[in-house]
């Protein structure tokens, strides 16, 4: 049995690499090898962590200004929206995006009559834009709550973004709500 074993363990030794356990290059000081690594602060790279670190310069840009959520009502419903500005949007579709939205809506009522959104989603997609209503809260969003909200959005945008000639609206987040049926919305780039 030794005999077997042997010439068995000599086949694997010779394919098995030969390595030693030094270091594959020196350092110019051995010493420093076996000295102890230092932390560094990842915010303050050339702080070495457990020493105090000063308090941050004062910032050089003025802080951004946060705006404030609105409430806006649609005109005719007593649907309202609460609208939320997140960030600029370039791009001059953003009204007919609206006008294709509320046209569609006013179709699909007459041709079909009001009721709740199928799936509880309302998206259209277009011009690189993309307006989205989904129910929120558990309460069924409808066709008509819908068109209004459209029409209210439709309506602060004309007021307050396209009147200033911006050519700059915003990612706009709602909730629309109307008594205790409501859904959220946004409108971004798609």
């Amino acid at each position: 049995m030794h005999a077997t074993i042997l010439p068995l363990i000599a086949a694997l030794l010779a394919f098995t690499p030969r390595t030693l356990a030094l270091p594959t290059t020196q350092a110019t000081n051995p010493l420093a090898t076996l000295l102890p690594r230092t932390n560094f602060c990842y915010n303050a790279p050339n702080t070495k962590a457990g020493t105090p670190l000063p308090p941050p310069s004062p910032p050089t840009t003025p802080p951004l200004t946060r705006t404030p959520t609105i409430t806006w009502c649609a005109p005719g419903s007593s649907t309202y929206l609460h609208i939320t500005y997140a960030y600029a949007i370039k791009t001059p579709y953003i009204e007919t995006l609206l006008l294709d939205a509320s046209a569609f809506i006013s179709l699909h009522i007459s041709a079909a009559g009001d009721g709740p959104l199928p799936g509880g989603v309302y998206e259209l997609r277009n011009y690189g834009l993309k307006l989205r209503f989904t129910n929120a809260n558990n309460h069924q969003q409808t066709w008509g709550v819908t068109g209004a909200a459209v029409v209210a959005l439709r309506e602060y945008m004309q007021m307050y973004i396209l009147a200033e000639r911006k050519g700059v609206s915003g990612r706009w987040r709602w909730r629309c709500l109307m008594g205790e049926l409501g859904g959220e919305g946004a409108l971004q780039m798609a």
